[in-house]
């Protein structure tokens, strides 16, 4: 990480973050769905049965986006954790040097 608590690869803060928006509503649809659900069952309502379906489909596309963003966040982790051996490498290397 670099100073100021900001990562050191470029698009990682915000690809985190884009992650996170992207569960938030994932959260927000599945819990409304869920009220939905409970009127269009105790109820008979259509109206919030077809918003339980909508959302639904809204849920599975914003499941492929976390899917893809979090190969996205792994990749970069992986590429920093390598970095960061890289880094230590060198770091003993100028040491035995020095």
């Amino acid at each position: 990480m670099a100073l100021g608590g900001k990562h050191s690869l470029p698009g990682f803060d915000q690809s985190l973050e884009d992650l996170r928006a992207d569960i938030l509503m994932m959260a927000a649809l599945v819990r409304r769905s869920l009220g939905n659900a409970k009127t269009g069952f105790v109820q008979r309502d259509e109206d919030a049965c077809s918003a339980v379906i909508a959302d639904d489909e809204e849920v599975d596309l914003l499941v492929k986006q976390v899917d893809r963003g979090s190969g996205l966040h792994l990749s970069l982790i992986i590429v920093a954790r390598s970095l960061e051996q890289i880094i230590y490498l060198i770091e003993s290397i100028m040491e035995d040097v020095i």
